[in-house]
């Protein structure tokens, strides 16, 4: 149709069946005489807005609030990484998970050792130091001698051990720190702060637990060089890759 003709409004993206892509909807608006005031839910509809309880009013408020803009969704992101570290380490969560414990040997004392001479060779890096002190790096570990003529050694395998045996959960708390503040009250620490929420791209209304969850998670991606959210920059509807995978949108509350 001709929207020059024909007033109209649009009320979002809905799903039809048979075709895989949403499709932009728009509602047709009664026509008012010039002149005659219009009344009651004409009066709505030729406005171009629609009664607060039908199911389409949360589809066009979404569509016509204010998106948030780039850099006060920075500060929101900046600020929700504070609360995050405060939170994971009031609550003595941590990054990573517990190491394993091995019995090492009591390092000998090198400390304020001064050097001597340093050789470099095909067996690997020596330090030596003026009171004995001797430090030994090559393939296959670190060689450490004291001052009393004490030497202990420490391979490099063990090493490999200990960072096999640390399992990394932050990026699971993070989740679960967006996803469960956005699924509850629509927004997190960060933009309740800047009067930010998260709404539903399509409805306007709060995100399922889903969605919640899948926005949170693939914010990750997002931040990695902050190239999901400069995205927003550049999308018409200012969204990042987080928010068009889960099919979200920020907006002023």
């Amino acid at each position: 149709m001709n929207k020059k003709e024909v007033p109209s409004s649009e009320i979002g993206y809905r799903q039809f069946k048979g075709i895989p892509e949403k499709i932009k909807v728009f509602r047709v608006l009664r026509e008012t005489p010039v002149g005659a005031q219009p009344p009651g839910e004409a009066g709505a509809e030729a406005a171009g807005t629609v009664p607060a309880d039908t199911p389409a009013a949360g589809i066009q408020a979404a569509g016509q609030a204010d998106p948030a803009g780039f850099w006060r969704r920075l500060a929101a992101l900046g600020l929700d990484v504070i609360f995050f570290f405060l939170i994971t380490s009031t609550l003595g969560l941590q990054s990573c998970g517990g190491e394993a414990k091995f019995d090492t040997p009591r390092l000998p004392s090198i400390e304020g050792m001064k050097v001597k001479d340093v050789n470099i060779s095909k067996q690997g890096l020596e330090i030596a130091g003026k009171e004995g002190e001797k430090v030994l790096i090559t393939k296959e570990g670190t060689s450490l001698t004291g001052r009393d003529g004490k030497t202990v050694k420490t391979e490099r395998r063990l090493k490999l051990e200990r960072e096999k045996s640390r399992v990394p959960v932050g990026m699971l708390l993070w989740a679960l720190y967006g996803s469960l503040l956005v699924w509850r009250f629509a927004a997190t620490p960060g933009k309740m702060i800047l009067k930010l929420k998260v709404v539903d791209f399509a409805t306007g209304e709060k995100l399922g637990a889903d969605k919640a969850f899948l926005r949170a998670f693939f914010s990750l991606v997002s931040l990695f060089l902050l190239l999901g959210y400069a995205w927003a920059l550049w999308e018409k509807n200012g969204r990042t890759w987080h928010d068009i995978i889960a099919g979200s949108r920020v907006i002023k509350a």
